[in-house]
C-alpha cells in the first residue's frame, strides 16, 4: 500500500506537518506542479518532496536569507547563501535537499519517454 502524502511528509518534513496553517496549501501548490502520469507509483513522493521543499524555501525567505547555503562557520555564528535567478521551471530544486532529492527521483523516472498531453507517450527509446 502506497504511503499518503502526508504520510510521507511527516516522515521527512516535519516542520511542514506541524504547520497546519499553511500545510494544505504547499500542498496544493505542489499537487498542481506535479505530473501524476510521469512519476505513477511515485506520485505521492514526488507531491511530498515538492510541497517540502517549496515549504522550506518560504522558511527561507521569511528570515531574509535565500539562495543555497554557501558556507558555514560556527564560531560567532556565519552563514552565507549563493544568489541564483528563480525562474518558473523547476531551477530552484537544488536550493534545498528535498528538491534534490525530487530531481533524483525524477533522474530514476523514465528520461527517454517524451510526455505530451498528460499521460500519452510520444517517444520511448528505453524499450
Amino acid at each position: 500500500m502506497a504511503s499518503s502524502v502526508l504520510d510521507i511528509i511527516q516522515a521527512i518534513c516535519p516542520g511542514l506537518y506541524a504547520d497546519t496553517v499553511n500545510r494544505d496549501i504547499f500542498i496544493e501548490m505542489a499537487t498542481e506542479r506535479t505530473n501524476s502520469c510521469f512519476y505513477k507509483s511515485k506520485y505521492n513522493q514526488a507531491i511530498a518532496l515538492r510541497s517540502s521543499h517549496m515549504w522550506a524555501l518560504a522558511q527561507r525567505g521569511s528570515t531574509g536569507d535565500s539562495g543555497q547555503i554557501s558556507s558555514k562557520k560556527e564560531g560567532d555564528l556565519q552563514v552565507s547563501f549563493s544568489t541564483t535567478t528563480m525562474n518558473s521551471d523547476d531551477s530552484d530544486l537544488s536550493l534545498t535537499h528535498y528538491g534534490i532529492q525530487l530531481q533524483g527521483l525524477m533522474n530514476a523516472g523514465s528520461p527517454a519517454i517524451s510526455v505530451i498531453n498528460g499521460c500519452q507517450s510520444i517517444l520511448n527509446i528505453c524499450d
